[in-house]
């Protein structure tokens, strides 16, 4: 049985890696000059909440005692456990540690035509990213984001992680979606034959 406290350790650790990666990466790419840049209301918002979500019921399910008096009514919130089995976080682990390989690499192989998406759509000048995964997903930083999504619902292995794990793959989708509509816009047929040969995930749905 691995302890909650080992595994909440372990989870934090890898989060810690992936946010000072890609504060690292974003400080050493240099960015095209923006071509167009659309504002969506309540993005931040949205994101900041999903995040919030996430560590609230990461510390619930795994380190309970870090509930000050505050939030002690959380500590009786029923998470509903599916199971507590090892081979399912051991599997969890691996997922969340190859998601946060995908998202650095995916981040870094787009170089300048990055963006924050928590501040809406943006094209950037200069020619569609087609190297590297790109060649075979025309989103792999957002494919590493569900596959961290889906880590997190191996590992805490209870219903709400479930839930928010749906809630995290509709705001990728509609993220998605924008970026998408603003590129057909904006690259016409350069992006259009890339969105015929490249899947949106490394997948065909």
């Amino acid at each position: 049985m691995i302890e909650n406290t080992t595994l909440f350790v372990i989870i934090v650790s890898l989060f810690v890696v992936l946010r000072t990666g890609r504060w690292w990466l974003s400080k050493k790419i240099v960015q095209g000059r923006v071509e167009k840049h659309r504002q969506v209301p309540w993005l931040w918002v949205q994101e900041r909440a999903l995040l919030l979500l996430w560590g609230a019921l990461i510390v619930r399910s795994l380190a309970p005692w870090l509930f000050v008096s505050v939030l002690r009514p959380l500590r009786a919130i029923p998470v509903g456990i599916f199971a507590e089995d090892d081979a399912l976080c051991l599997a969890g682990l691996a997922l969340l540690i190859a998601a946060i390989v995908l998202q650095l690499r995916a981040k870094w192989e787009l170089g300048a035509n990055w963006s924050n998406a928590v501040k809406g759509p943006i094209v950037r000048e200069g020619k569609v990213t087609v190297r590297g995964l790109y060649r075979w997903s025309r989103n792999p930083m957002y494919c590493g984001s569900l596959a961290e999504a889906f880590a997190l619902v191996l590992l805490l292995q209870n219903v709400a992680a479930l839930l928010l794990g749906v809630l995290t793959y509709c705001y990728v989708r509609s993220n998605i979606a924008r970026e998408e509509t603003l590129l057909r816009e904006m690259k016409g047929p350069e992006y259009a034959r890339y969105y015929e040969s490249v899947p949106r995930f490394f997948w065909k749905w």
